[in-house]
């Protein structure tokens, strides 16, 4: 579901859901991307909206992200922590209502925006990895790009793992067996799991997580084929880490 109000979901998003079901006005302060699950700050009110807003530009606001991709990397191990700082820019493709696609171009490269993103692999097999993603900018698609360039494409990500044509083929319904099989999920693996912020009020820095969804937790059981506790287990002393270096 989007976040707020654009293109074909000027109803069915976040926002307007939530203001339908309360009878009151909410406040997007920052966004997900429509399949992704897990933490999305909004505030009630201007007054509390105007502070939020200010940390996520001054980037006093730190995601902890939990993605499960396929692994096309040959160098990439269990335990691995890396960074990718590829810039990105944006284009749009396709007719009609168009789609952004995000490209990626070296750090040195002039073209497009600076983007960093801190990696921390929990698992790993021949077929799939799950990790943390630590992004330090906040471009569009950032996570799922930057994955793409560490060659783990995110499972169902039908923009980056399967490529635009397959993308239009999901948008317009028409989907082969294939497809299906080469997504494995509705949606892209990728779930926010947690933010850490100064409490506007005191100004001490808290963090806020959001469980795995059963479709990831039933993806690493049956698909990845390892304990999900065993990764709530990693991921438990993982936040840990991430509240404590955020204090």
């Amino acid at each position: 579901m989007s976040t707020h109000p654009t293109g074909r979901h000027l109803f069915n998003c976040v926002t307007v859901y939530l203001q339908t079901r309360d009878k009151r006005p909410y406040h997007s302060i920052h966004r997900l991307d429509r399949e992704t699950s897990g933490m999305l700050l909004l505030a009630k009110n201007p007054a509390s909206a105007t502070p939020l807003t200010q940390m996520f530009e001054q980037g006093a606001v730190k995601k902890c992200y939990l993605f499960i991709a396929r692994n096309h990397s040959r160098t990439i191990s269990c335990n691995d922590q890396f960074e990718i700082n590829y810039r990105l820019s944006s284009e749009k493709r396709g007719f009609g209502e168009k789609r952004i696609y995000v490209q990626h171009h070296p750090a040195e490269s002039t073209v497009g925006k600076h983007a960093t993103t801190h990696f921390k692999i929990l698992y790993h097999n021949q077929q799939y990895t799950i990790g943390l993603a630590f992004p330090q900018t906040g471009r569009q698609h950032q996570i799922r790009v930057h994955a793409l360039v560490a060659g783990l494409p995110l499972v169902g990500d039908k923009l980056y793992l399967g490529g635009y044509p397959l993308f239009q083929r999901f948008k317009e319904n028409q989907v082969s067996n294939e497809d299906y099989d080469l997504m494995e999920i509705p949606r892209h693996a990728l779930h926010a799991l947690a933010i850490n912020l100064p409490y506007p009020q005191n100004g001490q820095r808290t963090t806020f997580t959001a469980p795995i969804p059963e479709d990831l937790i039933k993806l690493i059981a049956s698909q990845v084929k390892t304990d999900p506790k065993n990764i709530e287990q990693q991921i438990q002393q993982q936040l840990e880490l991430f509240s404590n270096l955020n204090h």
